[in-house]
């Protein structure tokens, strides 16, 4: 919990970070923009990640909190996003084009989870 409260500390300091509450105060998701790379050429880009509770998907809980999102990095100097996307995971991928995201690579084999190899598909999104 230290860990996470750090992370969210840090990034909405300078990005946008919501988080998605029932009315228990139980968080159901989150979606935040974040540095993509560290180099002054790449101050106008950032990563994009969005997550829902398991259990939670097919309710529209992703899609508000993408469009919130959208409209909070709109108002920011943000040119270009990219997200990552573990595959298989057609709901994210679903997600992301419905905005417009659009696939420009996949890297194979690049995360380790669960004790198996995972591919990651990365979705870009070009701001007007």
């Amino acid at each position: 919990m230290e860990e996470m409260g750090e992370r969210i500390r840090k990034i909405s300091a300078k990005y946008p970070y919501l988080i998605r509450e029932d009315e228990t105060g139980e968080v159901n998701g989150f979606a935040y923009i974040n540095a993509w790379k560290e180099r002054e050429a790449y101050r106008f880009s950032a990563e994009v990640s969005v997550y829902i509770r398991d259990g939670l998907l097919g309710r529209g809980m992703g899609r508000s909190l993408m469009e919130r999102l959208l409209e909070e990095v709109r108002k920011t100097e943000i040119h270009s996003l990219v997200s990552g996307i573990v595959l298989p995971n057609d709901p994210s991928v679903s997600l992301h084009e419905k905005f417009g995201f659009v696939k420009i690579g996949l890297f194979r084999e690049i995360g380790f989870k669960l004790n198996k190899w995972l591919d990651v598909g990365y979705w870009e999104l070009i701001l007007k």
